[in-house]
Order: C-alpha cells, then sequence, then structure tokens
C-alpha cells in the first residue's frame, strides 16, 4: 500500500510540474523624454534641447533640426547676456565627431567650456567648467 502512495504522490507532483501556468513579464516603463532645464550653473541653453543621460562630466544635451553654427552664435550672443565673457571660439574637428566648435568663457575666476559638435546628424553641447 505505501508503494501505491507513494506512486501518487509522485504522480500528483509531475501533473502539478507539467500544469500551465500563466508567467506574468512586467513590461517595461517607458521613460519620459527629458527636456533640458533653461540654465545650467549660469549657463544659458539652447530651447528645446533634449538633456542626454551619460555620466560624463558637466551638462550634455542634444538639439534636433538645427546646425552646430546656429548654436555657436546662440551661446555667442547669449552667454554674455548673463555675465559670462567670451574668451574664445575655436573651429575644431575630430575623427568621432566631424566639425565642432569649441567655446570660453569666463566669469569671475570660472572658466566655462562649450563643447558644440554633431554626431548621427544631430547637434550635441556638452557644457563643463575647467
Amino acid at each position: 500500500m505505501k508503494r501505491i502512495e507513494l506512486l501518487a504522490a509522485l504522480l500528483i507532483v509531475f501533473a502539478s510540474a507539467c500544469t500551465p501556468r500563466q508567467i506574468v513579464t512586467p513590461l517595461p516603463t517607458p521613460l519620459p523624454e527629458s527636456t533640458a532645464a533653461s540654465t545650467w550653473e549660469g549657463l544659458p541653453i539652447f530651447p528645446g534641447a533634449v538633456e542626454v543621460k551619460d555620466n560624463g562630466i558637466g551638462y550634455h544635451y542634444t538639439i534636433s533640426d538645427t546646425d552646430i553654427l546656429t548654436v555657436q552664435r546662440f551661446y555667442k550672443d547669449e552667454a554674455p547676456a548673463v555675465g559670462w565673457e567670451l574668451l574664445q571660439i575655436a573651429d575644431v574637428c575630430g575623427a568621432d565627431i566631424g566639425k565642432a566648435w569649441l567655446l570660453l568663457f569666463t566669469k569671475g575666476k570660472t572658466i566655462a567650456q562649450v563643447d558644440i559638435f554633431t554626431r548621427d546628424n544631430t547637434a550635441h553641447v556638452v557644457l563643463h567648467f575647467d
């Protein structure tokens, strides 16, 4: 009799293991598009910018449908309007980024660097302090 009880118990275990179960996989929650602030550490941000989370130094954002010369002119005009003095504009290029602009500003003892470049047909701006 014990043998039958053991077989019955094993049959129940195997039957429950083969019973289909509903597996619920949570759907990923889409992240809302993060728009950039209007300023960062006192530096203006180009209107319509979208912040990039890349764990880099400074503040990185992108602008769609805008060429980098327009962004360069924005900083040349807007940064002095909020107290930053333009020190230098450099027309640079790199293997990964193509044409780019580097602008240096000063305010008191602080030097700010604005890197403007294009990657994947999108204008990128990185703001940081030296």
